[in-house]
């Protein structure tokens, strides 16, 4: 049993009850065990060679390099990277649980991590948006905490690294991954990297890229815009202009070649001159030229609906909607509500990944730090709504439904508060009818007997224009009986129910 085992078996399936102490030497040496690609021909060989040992990727490692160069040049692309990042970044708290003294020491400690973190993508905040961004060009997080030791050890900082890097092999049951960089391969800390996954096709540990059903669809847009570059510059916006010149009289004995030579250099002139006068929006010719303009937008009417049949295809294979881009094409309210709630859902995958990534960096640092939190869990706000007074008159409607049926004793107040999305009814003394419910037991302080199931959860929301975390402290109201106040449970993000946090480690940490 190696010492990475024993540290692993020191930590229980819901969390810490202690911090323990990580071994030194189940860190990697210098703190980091990835490193930056140094480009060489032969490292790009022996990358390629590589490809063929381990667990096959179903998609060639290249694809991931070509989505990411096309998401910088390409406008659908681009854009459609921005609206998930933006879609996906609505805010974030942290819910950590332990004793007042190790949440106000993890509370300093989080904020200084909150922007040294990330140093060049603006704290944790642009760390997040990079992980999203991560999510959706390659579908998945690859990534490493950079740890430091001595006076004051913990993570450092974060690296990306390259999800076209990284291969995988199958070991002990496991896939195991490496990264293969500069004709080296390199195995991967199990404490410090992490590959988090988005979605993964079949048994394959490999991520499946989220838009790589747009390659095929992007590509033809090149040959189309490069056909149509073409027509542009050679016939110009407003179509095909020709001139009948009238040719120069041959001179007396003068040969066939020499004449057909001069009657060139003529037409040539009379050119040069021709594009000097159009360009300043001015043509002057004798009465022996005329000219003709043949309108060639007349004769490519359907060229708009094959561009907007190809934007369409780039837009099923970005997992968007053209009304999310710009392009109306007649879309309704109604429909772009739908559309935008359907987005949103998407946009909460996408999180998922970047949650789990970030609860391990800052569980691995306070670990290192000594800081005794049991539990951390990273929860996003709430993205706004497309409709904002559409959706409260529905939570209004949704209200009164609730409310009806508790006071006919459909439900009980907490049936009712959760089919509403709470724990429990705060004060069910103050519905009418149930104000006897105190004098049975059924709630104590304006609180259900069943209380919150994870004590002493304590909220740190994160104020993105400061960079830095701020506490929300728990409240306490004395009082008793019917209508009173009691303890406040944990606090919940956005007025909703909190579940229990996840296990701090699920496979080592």
């Amino acid at each position: 049993m190696g010492l990475l085992d024993r540290w692993r078996q020191a930590r229980s399936r819901r969390g810490l009850a202690t911090t323990p102490t990580i071994p030194t030497a189940a860190l990697p040496p210098g703190g980091r065990s990835s490193r930056e690609t140094h480009h060489s021909l032969t490292a790009g060989l022996a990358t390629y060679l590589s490809f063929w040992d381990g667990v096959e990727p179903l998609l060639p490692p290249a694809y991931l390099e070509q989505i990411i160069r096309i998401a910088i040049v390409n406008p659908d692309m681009s854009q459609a990277v921005s609206n998930w990042v933006a879609l996906g970044n609505p805010g974030h708290d942290l819910l950590l649980k332990g004793d007042d003294s190790a949440i106000e020491r993890a509370h300093r400690r989080l904020n200084h991590k909150a922007r040294s973190l990330a140093r060049h993508m603006a704290g944790i905040d642009g760390l997040v948006n990079k992980y999203l961004e991560q999510v959706a060009l390659t579908g998945a997080i690859s990534s490493e905490d950079v740890v430091t030791l001595g006076a004051d050890p913990g993570v450092d900082q974060v690296v990306v690294v390259p999800v076209s890097q990284i291969r995988f092999k199958r070991e002990g049951g496991e896939y195991v991954p490496y990264q293969m960089v500069d004709r080296e391969e390199i195995a991967l800390n199990p404490i410090t990297y992490r590959y988090l996954a988005y979605m993964t096709i079949e048994n394959s540990p490999y991520a499946k890229p989220p838009m790589i059903a747009a390659l095929e669809p992007i590509l033809d847009q090149r040959a189309m815009k490069k056909n149509l570059q073409f027509i542009i510059k050679k016939f110009g916006l407003f179509g095909l202009i020709s001139a009948s010149v009238t040719p120069p009289k041959r001179d007396v004995g003068e040969t066939t070649d020499e004449y057909r030579k001069r009657v060139q250099g003529y037409l040539a002139s009379v050119l040069k001159a021709f594009k000097e006068n159009f360009h300043d929006g001015m043509a002057v010719y004798t009465d022996d030229i005329k000219v003709q303009r043949t309108n060639l937008t007349t004769d490519v009417r359907g060229i708009q609906d094959i561009f907007r049949l190809n934007e369409e295809q780039v837009f099923s294979g970005l997992g968007s909607d053209p009304s999310m881009h710009g392009r109306t094409y007649s879309t309704t309210e109604t429909y772009a509500r739908v559309v935008y709630n359907l987005l949103l859902r998407h946009a909460e995958s996408f999180q998922r990944p970047v949650k789990r990534r970030i609860e391990r960096t800052y569980q691995l640092d306070l670990a290192l730090a000594g800081i005794p939190i049991e539990d951390l869990s990273l929860h996003f706000h709430k993205a706004p709504a497309q409709d904002p007074l559409t959706e409260a008159k529905a939570k209004q409607v949704a209200w009164r439904v609730v409310r009806e049926k508790v006071e006919t004793g459909l439900l009980t107040p907490d049936a009712a508060a959760r089919e509403l999305g709470y724990d429990n009814w705060d004060d069910a003394g103050l519905l009418p009818g149930q104000a006897n419910l105190a004098s049975t037991g059924q709630v104590r302080f304006g609180k259900s007997v069943s209380s919150y199931p994870e004590e002493g959860l304590q909220r740190l929301t994160f104020d993105s224009f400061a960079q830095r975390y701020r506490h929300v402290r728990p409240r306490a109201a004395l009082g008793a009986g019917p209508g009173g106040k009691g303890a406040a449970g944990p606090p919940a993000s956005n007025g909703k129910a909190i579940p229990a946090a996840e296990a701090m480690v699920e496979d080592g940490l």
